[in-house]
Protein backbone atom coordinates (compact mmCIF):
# COMPACT_ATOMS: atom_id res chain seq x y z
CA UNK A 1 0.00 0.00 0.00
CA UNK A 2 1.06 3.27 -0.84
CA UNK A 3 2.66 5.06 1.84
CA UNK A 4 0.61 8.69 1.08
CA UNK A 5 0.83 10.13 4.62
CA UNK A 6 3.97 9.43 6.86
CA UNK A 7 4.60 9.49 10.76
CA UNK A 8 7.45 10.78 12.49
CA UNK A 9 7.45 8.63 15.53
CA UNK A 10 8.28 4.23 16.05
CA UNK A 11 4.42 2.47 16.96
CA UNK A 12 4.46 0.51 19.66
CA UNK A 13 1.38 -1.90 19.61
CA UNK A 14 0.53 -3.25 22.78
CA UNK A 15 -1.63 -6.69 22.54
CA UNK A 16 -3.84 -7.96 25.17
CA UNK A 17 -7.10 -9.36 26.03
CA UNK A 18 -9.23 -7.27 27.77
CA UNK A 19 -8.29 -6.92 31.75
CA UNK A 20 -5.01 -8.56 30.97
CA UNK A 21 -3.47 -5.67 32.47
CA UNK A 22 -2.78 -3.80 29.27
CA UNK A 23 -3.42 -0.03 31.29
CA UNK A 24 -1.13 -0.80 33.83
CA UNK A 25 1.82 -1.70 31.29
CA UNK A 26 1.20 0.78 29.33
CA UNK A 27 1.03 3.69 31.75
CA UNK A 28 4.36 2.05 33.64
CA UNK A 29 6.53 2.25 30.14
CA UNK A 30 4.17 5.58 28.92
CA UNK A 31 6.42 7.16 31.70
CA UNK A 32 9.37 7.13 29.74
CA UNK A 33 10.40 10.32 28.81
CA UNK A 34 10.95 9.62 24.85
CA UNK A 35 7.56 7.32 24.63
CA UNK A 36 3.91 9.22 24.25
CA UNK A 37 1.10 7.05 24.34
CA UNK A 38 -2.67 6.80 23.38
CA UNK A 39 -4.18 7.24 26.70
CA UNK A 40 -7.07 5.38 26.38
CA UNK A 41 -8.65 2.55 23.65
CA UNK A 42 -9.37 4.05 20.51
CA UNK A 43 -11.24 1.50 18.79
CA UNK A 44 -13.16 4.11 17.14
CA UNK A 45 -10.11 5.22 15.21
CA UNK A 46 -9.37 1.72 14.31
CA UNK A 47 -12.26 1.46 12.57
CA UNK A 48 -12.99 4.45 10.81
CA UNK A 49 -14.74 3.29 7.73
CA UNK A 50 -15.69 -0.42 8.63
CA UNK A 51 -18.99 -1.75 8.77
CA UNK A 52 -18.69 -4.49 10.33
CA UNK A 53 -20.55 -5.99 13.81
CA UNK A 54 -18.19 -6.56 15.45
CA UNK A 55 -14.51 -6.44 15.59
CA UNK A 56 -12.48 -8.52 13.71
CA UNK A 57 -10.88 -7.21 10.40
CA UNK A 58 -8.65 -8.15 7.48
CA UNK A 59 -5.68 -6.61 6.86
CA UNK A 60 -7.97 -6.50 3.24
CA UNK A 61 -10.53 -4.54 4.83
CA UNK A 62 -8.59 -1.51 5.05
CA UNK A 63 -8.16 0.93 2.08
CA UNK A 64 -5.21 3.25 1.55
CA UNK A 65 -7.56 6.38 2.17
CA UNK A 66 -9.05 4.81 5.67
CA UNK A 67 -5.56 3.76 6.57
CA UNK A 68 -5.19 8.02 6.15
CA UNK A 69 -7.16 8.90 7.85
CA UNK A 70 -6.57 6.36 10.76
CA UNK A 71 -3.05 7.80 10.71
CA UNK A 72 -4.09 11.18 10.84
CA UNK A 73 -5.96 10.57 14.06
CA UNK A 74 -2.66 9.30 15.83
CA UNK A 75 -0.79 11.67 14.29
CA UNK A 76 -2.87 14.44 16.44
CA UNK A 77 -2.52 12.00 19.52
CA UNK A 78 1.70 12.31 19.31
CA UNK A 79 3.15 15.06 21.54
CA UNK A 80 6.38 14.63 18.78
CA UNK A 81 8.50 12.20 20.97
CA UNK A 82 10.23 9.47 19.17
CA UNK A 83 8.05 6.56 20.36
CA UNK A 84 4.18 6.50 20.19
CA UNK A 85 2.39 3.59 22.80
CA UNK A 86 -1.15 2.39 21.55
CA UNK A 87 -3.35 -0.78 23.28
CA UNK A 88 -6.50 -0.72 22.29
CA UNK A 89 -7.90 -4.31 23.00
CA UNK A 90 -9.84 -5.18 20.27
CA UNK A 91 -6.57 -5.35 18.09
CA UNK A 92 -6.05 -8.47 19.53
CA UNK A 93 -8.41 -9.82 16.70
CA UNK A 94 -6.79 -7.94 14.15
CA UNK A 95 -2.77 -8.06 14.13
CA UNK A 96 -2.54 -8.16 10.40
CA UNK A 97 -4.76 -5.16 9.67
CA UNK A 98 -2.89 -2.95 12.76
CA UNK A 99 -0.01 -4.06 10.76
CA UNK A 100 -0.87 -2.49 7.13
CA UNK A 101 -1.76 0.94 9.26
CA UNK A 102 1.64 0.64 11.15
CA UNK A 103 4.02 -1.92 9.32
CA UNK A 104 7.06 -1.21 11.29
CA UNK A 105 5.17 -1.44 14.58
CA UNK A 106 7.22 -3.40 17.52
CA UNK A 107 4.55 -5.77 18.76
CA UNK A 108 4.63 -6.11 23.11
CA UNK A 109 2.16 -9.29 23.39
CA UNK A 110 0.91 -9.31 26.96
CA UNK A 111 -0.70 -12.84 28.28
CA UNK A 112 -2.53 -13.13 31.66
CA UNK A 113 -4.19 -16.06 33.41
CA UNK A 114 -7.62 -16.06 32.07
CA UNK A 115 -9.15 -17.24 34.97
CA UNK A 116 -8.34 -14.31 36.79
CA UNK A 117 -8.99 -11.99 33.33
CA UNK A 118 -12.35 -13.57 33.32
CA UNK A 119 -12.60 -12.42 37.45
CA UNK A 120 -11.55 -8.38 36.51
CA UNK A 121 -14.20 -8.67 33.57
CA UNK A 122 -16.86 -9.88 35.98
CA UNK A 123 -16.57 -6.66 37.82
CA UNK A 124 -16.25 -4.39 35.13
CA UNK A 125 -19.33 -5.57 32.98
CA UNK A 126 -22.01 -2.37 33.37
CA UNK A 127 -19.72 -0.56 35.26
CA UNK A 128 -19.97 3.01 34.07
CA UNK A 129 -17.48 5.31 33.47
CA UNK A 130 -16.54 8.44 35.45
CA UNK A 131 -17.72 11.70 33.67
CA UNK A 132 -14.01 12.85 33.69
CA UNK A 133 -13.09 9.72 31.64
CA UNK A 134 -16.04 10.41 29.18
CA UNK A 135 -15.32 14.06 28.38
CA UNK A 136 -11.73 12.99 27.85
CA UNK A 137 -12.35 10.46 25.29
CA UNK A 138 -14.48 12.92 23.66
CA UNK A 139 -12.03 15.65 22.54
CA UNK A 140 -10.33 13.64 20.28
CA UNK A 141 -13.14 11.91 18.88
CA UNK A 142 -13.39 11.94 14.85
CA UNK A 143 -16.79 12.61 15.01
CA UNK A 144 -17.01 13.17 10.91
CA UNK A 145 -15.80 9.56 10.69
CA UNK A 146 -17.06 7.27 14.02
CA UNK A 147 -20.80 8.71 14.20
CA UNK A 148 -22.39 5.18 14.26
CA UNK A 149 -20.00 4.12 17.07
CA UNK A 150 -20.41 7.77 18.64
CA UNK A 151 -24.19 6.93 19.04
CA UNK A 152 -23.69 3.38 20.54
CA UNK A 153 -21.42 4.73 23.20
CA UNK A 154 -23.17 7.60 24.26
CA UNK A 155 -26.54 5.20 24.24
CA UNK A 156 -24.57 2.90 26.20
CA UNK A 157 -22.87 5.40 28.69
CA UNK A 158 -26.14 7.16 29.73
CA UNK A 159 -28.03 3.61 29.28
CA UNK A 160 -25.47 2.75 32.07
CA UNK A 161 -25.79 6.35 34.10
CA UNK A 162 -29.24 5.68 34.76
CA UNK A 163 -28.93 2.53 36.13
CA UNK A 164 -30.49 0.80 33.65
CA UNK A 165 -28.89 -1.85 30.62
CA UNK A 166 -27.34 -1.05 27.32
CA UNK A 167 -28.44 -2.14 23.93
CA UNK A 168 -29.54 -5.55 23.22
CA UNK A 169 -26.27 -5.90 21.79
CA UNK A 170 -23.85 -4.58 24.37
CA UNK A 171 -20.88 -6.27 25.63
CA UNK A 172 -18.07 -4.80 27.77
CA UNK A 173 -14.81 -5.01 25.98
CA UNK A 174 -13.51 -6.62 22.32
CA UNK A 175 -16.93 -7.70 20.26
CA UNK A 176 -15.78 -10.81 18.82
CA UNK A 177 -17.28 -12.90 16.12
CA UNK A 178 -20.42 -14.30 16.88
CA UNK A 179 -20.86 -12.46 20.19
CA UNK A 180 -24.69 -11.43 19.45
CA UNK A 181 -25.67 -14.90 19.70
CA UNK A 182 -23.63 -15.73 23.03
CA UNK A 183 -25.14 -12.91 24.57
CA UNK A 184 -28.76 -14.43 23.85
CA UNK A 185 -28.36 -18.34 25.26
CA UNK A 186 -24.77 -17.70 27.57
CA UNK A 187 -24.52 -16.40 31.12
CA UNK A 188 -22.00 -13.22 31.05
CA UNK A 189 -19.67 -15.45 33.08
CA UNK A 190 -19.12 -17.80 29.64
CA UNK A 191 -18.83 -14.90 27.29
CA UNK A 192 -16.19 -13.29 29.37
CA UNK A 193 -14.30 -16.95 29.10
CA UNK A 194 -15.36 -17.00 25.53
CA UNK A 195 -14.26 -13.58 25.24
CA UNK A 196 -10.51 -14.26 26.61
CA UNK A 197 -10.04 -17.44 24.81
CA UNK A 198 -10.98 -15.80 21.17
CA UNK A 199 -8.71 -13.17 21.74
CA UNK A 200 -5.81 -14.89 22.77
CA UNK A 201 -6.35 -17.99 20.15
CA UNK A 202 -6.73 -15.03 17.36
CA UNK A 203 -3.84 -13.24 18.54
CA UNK A 204 -1.44 -16.36 18.64
CA UNK A 205 -2.55 -17.52 15.35
CA UNK A 206 -1.96 -14.06 13.39
CA UNK A 207 1.28 -13.47 15.52
CA UNK A 208 2.75 -17.21 14.24
CA UNK A 209 2.62 -15.44 10.63
CA UNK A 210 4.74 -12.54 11.11
CA UNK A 211 8.60 -11.53 11.81
CA UNK A 212 8.92 -12.51 15.21
CA UNK A 213 11.57 -10.68 15.42
CA UNK A 214 8.84 -7.81 15.75
CA UNK A 215 7.01 -9.48 18.84
CA UNK A 216 8.11 -9.67 22.40
CA UNK A 217 5.39 -12.00 24.58
CA UNK A 218 5.15 -10.73 28.06
CA UNK A 219 3.56 -13.02 30.89
CA UNK A 220 1.51 -10.70 33.46
CA UNK A 221 2.57 -12.95 36.44
CA UNK A 222 6.04 -13.09 35.69
CA UNK A 223 5.79 -9.38 35.02
CA UNK A 224 4.89 -7.99 38.53
CA UNK A 225 6.72 -10.16 40.01
CA UNK A 226 10.09 -9.34 38.77
CA UNK A 227 9.63 -6.41 36.91
CA UNK A 228 13.19 -5.25 36.92
CA UNK A 229 14.30 -7.92 34.44
CA UNK A 230 10.97 -8.27 32.29
CA UNK A 231 11.00 -4.65 31.63
CA UNK A 232 15.00 -4.78 30.77
CA UNK A 233 14.03 -7.52 28.03
CA UNK A 234 10.65 -4.58 27.10
CA UNK A 235 13.17 -2.21 27.12
CA UNK A 236 15.75 -3.55 24.50
CA UNK A 237 12.85 -4.48 22.11
CA UNK A 238 11.76 -1.25 21.85
CA UNK A 239 15.24 0.45 21.92
CA UNK A 240 15.05 2.62 24.89
CA UNK A 241 17.04 2.81 28.18
CA UNK A 242 15.30 0.67 31.07
CA UNK A 243 15.66 4.00 33.93
CA UNK A 244 12.83 5.93 32.61
CA UNK A 245 10.20 3.58 33.26
CA UNK A 246 7.46 4.25 36.23
CA UNK A 247 7.42 0.38 37.57
CA UNK A 248 6.69 1.32 41.55
CA UNK A 249 3.12 1.13 40.01
CA UNK A 250 3.31 -2.53 39.70
CA UNK A 251 1.91 -4.81 41.79
CA UNK A 252 1.10 -8.90 42.19
CA UNK A 253 -1.54 -8.56 44.26
CA UNK A 254 -4.33 -9.64 41.85
CA UNK A 255 -2.42 -12.61 40.39
CA UNK A 256 -4.18 -15.73 41.14
CA UNK A 257 -7.43 -13.68 42.64
CA UNK A 258 -9.90 -16.07 40.63
CA UNK A 259 -9.11 -18.66 43.68
CA UNK A 260 -11.22 -16.68 45.89
CA UNK A 261 -13.89 -15.54 43.81
CA UNK A 262 -15.16 -18.22 41.57
CA UNK A 263 -17.10 -21.61 43.10
CA UNK A 264 -16.53 -24.64 41.86
CA UNK A 265 -19.37 -24.70 39.63
CA UNK A 266 -18.64 -21.71 38.25
CA UNK A 267 -14.66 -22.28 37.67
CA UNK A 268 -15.83 -25.84 35.87
CA UNK A 269 -17.84 -23.45 33.46
CA UNK A 270 -14.77 -20.98 32.84
CA UNK A 271 -12.43 -24.38 32.21
CA UNK A 272 -14.73 -25.79 30.16
CA UNK A 273 -14.71 -22.82 27.38
CA UNK A 274 -10.08 -21.55 28.22
CA UNK A 275 -8.96 -25.18 29.56
CA UNK A 276 -7.29 -25.54 26.50
CA UNK A 277 -5.88 -22.74 25.93
CA UNK A 278 -4.45 -22.03 29.43
CA UNK A 279 -2.83 -25.77 28.60
CA UNK A 280 -1.55 -23.95 25.39
CA UNK A 281 -0.16 -21.09 27.49
CA UNK A 282 0.96 -23.34 29.81
CA UNK A 283 -0.96 -22.03 32.72
CA UNK A 284 -1.84 -24.83 35.51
Amino acid sequence: MKNSLDYKYQPIILIGAGRSGTKIIRDVIGHHKDISVVPFDVNYIWTIGQRKENDALEAHDLTEDNRNLILKQFNKISDGSPFLLEKTVSNSLRIPYVLKVFPDAKILHLVRDGRDVVESVMRQWGEVRDAGYFVKKMKNFPIRYSLRYLVDYLTNWFKHALGGKGNQDYIWGVKYPGYQEDLANLPTLEICAKQWMICVETSIRQLRKIDQSKILEIRYEDLVSDPKRHFHSIAAHIGVDTEGFGIAKLSNKNVGKHLGVFNTEQLKAVMSIMGPTLAKLNYR
